[in-house]
């Protein structure tokens, strides 16, 4: 089991280099309270994200979650590569680890072999939310990354980033790796007008 774990923390640091190692353990922030997943589900939009070296090149990112009929979330990252001039998507699947704080998921996706933490610690459903992932590493450091994410391309106003970043100063956070996502020139996207999925295809700029 600690091979594997061991495994794990390599494979994470070789995939997702540039992300924010910290000393110490993982600070303790908790999920949002009654947390809805039927109105989480859908397509949202990266405002601000932690670093990481393999989206250098990436804009444009939509994260759509969607139910499986076994229950499970099945997770889509899509995102427009401005080498390859196309977009991509990586697949994933989430579990919920306890049926009473239901925004706290383990989530295996198409890059990694092992699973990882996925909280999502707020959101108003409408607007904004805020999923963290955070791993103690073995040398007494932990690894953190933070999604801000929006419901519309267009992104979240001034206060209310700057209301999620006093909520996760308020943990130990550190903001000033944030990084914001361009979503300015990004590709037609066709929306499921159910709100439950999309699907993207070549076509003009837009703005939604």
């Amino acid at each position: 089991m600690e091979s594997h774990y061991i495994l794990l923390i390599f494979t994470l640091i070789g995939i997702t280099i540039g992300q924010v190692t910290q000393p110490g353990r993982c600070p303790n922030i908790p999920t949002i309270q009654n947390f809805n997943l039927y109105q989480f589900l859908g397509p949202w939009f990266g405002v601000e994200q932690f670093p990481e070296f393999k989206q250098i090149d990436l804009v444009c990112p939509v994260t759509v979650f969607n139910l499986n009929i076994n229950y499970t979330i099945r997770i889509e990252q899509r995102d427009y590569n401005t080498l390859d001039e196309q977009y991509q998507q990586q697949d994933g699947t989430a579990t919920v680890l306890n049926p009473l704080d239901p925004g706290k998921w383990q989530v295996r996706d198409s890059q990694q072999q092992y699973p990882y933490p996925y909280w999502v610690i707020d959101t108003d459903y409408r607007r904004f939310a805020v999923t963290w992932t955070c791993i103690d590493l073995f040398n007494g450091s932990h690894l953190q990354y933070v999604f801000v994410l929006s419901r519309s391309r267009r992104g979240l106003s001034q206060y209310i980033r700057y209301l999620i970043h006093r909520y996760l100063q308020a943990f130990g956070v550190d903001t000033s790796n944030l990084q914001s996502n361009d979503q300015t020139t990004c590709f037609t996207a066709a929306q499921n007008t159910t709100g439950s999925g999309a699907t993207f295809q070549r076509g003009r700029p837009f703005q939604r």
